[in-house]
Parts: structure tokens; sequence; C-alpha cells
């Protein structure tokens, strides 16, 4: 019986090296490059108006909306809805929320929230509702 013979060469070793950092090296970048990315923005809008807040500093904001007042906690670059006049309190239930262009909605009280990368209007917009 035959024995195979593997012998690695200098240009193999170079290839498995070249490959290994990129290996390493990509999520490292894609970490550093999302940790020192441009701020984000908490867009929030309700019946009448329209805010945008920095997510880069931690506060307490409150908006009214058609029953009642909402309360919105921004924190650790991450929002959620702590208080609001609705039944079900389904926009309380969403937690916190760290990602861009995730909604948080409250339908009986016509606020919503979501974090978006500018601070202008360029953004993705919504083009309808379904009732």
């Amino acid at each position: 019986m035959r024995e195979l013979q593997c012998s690695v060469t200098l240009l193999d070793k170079i290839f498995i090296f070249i490959i290994g950092c990129f290996i390493i090296f990509i999520p490292v970048y894609f970490i550093i490059n999302k940790t020192y990315s441009d701020s984000e923005f908490l867009w929030i809008t309700t019946p009448n108006e329209e805010f945008v807040y920095s997510m880069d500093k931690p506060q307490n904001i409150e908006v009214k909306g058609h029953i009642g007042t909402t309360q919105i906690e921004i924190k650790d670059k991450k929002f959620r809805f702590i208080n609001s006049e609705c039944p079900n309190k389904q926009c309380i239930k969403s937690g916190w929320i760290s990602f861009p262009m995730i909604p948080v909605v409250c339908l009986p009280n016509g606020v919503s929230a979501v974090i978006k990368k500018n601070k202008t209007k360029k953004s993705l917009e919504i083009d309808g509702v379904a009732m």
C-alpha cells in the first residue's frame, strides 16, 4: 500500500497566514467600527410633532399622544418605553432597543420611536399604515 506524502511549501504557509489574518481582523474591524461610528439619534413621532434626541447622553423624555403622556428612557445608547397610557402596554413590553431601524410603536397613543443613523429626514420613512 502506498503512503500519501503531504508537504507544506512556503507559499502554503503565507496563504494560511493571510486567511488567518482575515478571519481574525474582519470581526475586530466591525466591532471597532460599530463602537466609534457616527452618533445615532432617537426619532420620536407623536400625533402632532416629531422630536430628535441624541443617543449619546442618558435622558428621560415625556411626549403627549392621543390619550396621554408616554415616557421614554435613553441610556447606554439604547431606549425603551417606561410608561404609557395605553391599555395593553405592548410598547413597554418591547424592552430595550439598541439597533437602528427597529421601531417601537404605541398605537393607542400614536407615539413611535426609532433609532436612525442621522439627524436629517432623508432616512427611511414609513409610507403607510394598515388598520
